[in-house]
């Protein structure tokens, strides 16, 4: 009865009053997508995406995502740091500072609402793959450079242009033999940087006080996905993952598209 009281006046800037129902929704994607990024290195913007575009304004969209989602690479790392894998970082990285001029003239050209549909479905598929590695095992190392290079220009471009820079680099991670451990650290820290730049290229996102109640939930998500780690197979983590996606996705393209 409180929280209602404090949160039923709030707007977010100019558009929509955030209402109890909005708060739950984006409140649960939050706390479920930060679990899911704490326990497999990915599924943050996955979820959270989708859930910003069905509730938030089109213009708070994506800086929000790319701000909970740079508190969340934060936390990861920070939680995984001593794994990381310096030289996968770099292959990652020079792509993706490649691919960023060309993310920052796509967002000029092409609404939110056109970007997130297009990486939802991109998305969709991508996480199918992911859900069965075993199929992509990468077998020399010249082929693991190579897939890290096409990994790392799509996760920086996908990342500035709608937030969901996860899905390109998990698939490459889930092809090769490096711990997982190893990978939520790589990734965390690469991710850092793309949503770093994002947040420049999106510069509004939802008031301060609905920030920091999803802030509070991202922090729950965190430390559940934290007590997954070593309790639930990465097979079923990643079945999970794929199951919220389709939820989300098919949400998020009713939003857009309908």
């Amino acid at each position: 009865m409180i929280l209602y009281f404090f949160v039923r006046d709030l707007h977010f800037p100019g558009v929509l009053t955030v209402t109890i129902t909005s708060l739950v929704v984006l409140g649960l994607a939050v706390m479920v997508g930060a679990g899911s990024q704490r326990a497999t290195g990915i599924g943050f913007g996955l979820v959270v995406a989708p859930a910003c575009a069905l509730v938030l304004p089109e213009g708070d969209v994506l800086g929000t995502v790319v701000r909970l989602g740079l508190l969340a690479d934060v936390l990861v790392f920070l939680g995984d740091r001593a794994h990381i894998d310096w030289r996968q970082l770099l292959r990652y990285a020079w792509p993706a500072a490649l691919a960023l001029p060309f993310a920052w003239l796509t967002t000029r050209a092409v609404s939110p609402p056109i970007l997130i549909g297009s990486a939802t479905l991109a998305t969709l598929a991508v996480a199918t793959v992911v859900a069965r590695p075993s199929r992509w095992r990468t077998r020399t190392e010249r082929a693991d450079r190579v897939g890290g290079s096409i990994a790392g220009f799509a996760s920086g471009f996908m990342g500035v242009t709608t937030g969901l820079s996860g899905p390109p680099l998990a698939l490459h991670a889930s092809s090769g033999t490096r711990s997982m451990a190893a990978n939520r650290s790589t990734m965390a820290l690469f991710f850092l940087v793309v949503d770093f730049v994002a947040i420049l290229v999106h510069p509004h996102a939802v008031g301060t006080p609905v920030l920091g109640l999803l802030v509070v939930t991202l922090a729950v998500g965190i430390l559940s996905g934290r007590a997954l780690i070593g309790r639930v197979s990465e097979h079923s983590l990643r079945r999970a993952v794929l199951a919220i996606v389709a939820i989300s996705a098919v949400a998020a393209l009713a939003g857009v598209f309908v």
